[in-house]
């Protein structure tokens, strides 16, 4: 999906928060 990337970075930023 054209998401994908944008999914990443949400869930990465989710993370180290």
């Amino acid at each position: 999906p054209p998401n994908h990337q944008s999914h990443h970075q949400t869930a990465n930023r989710k993370r180290l928060l």
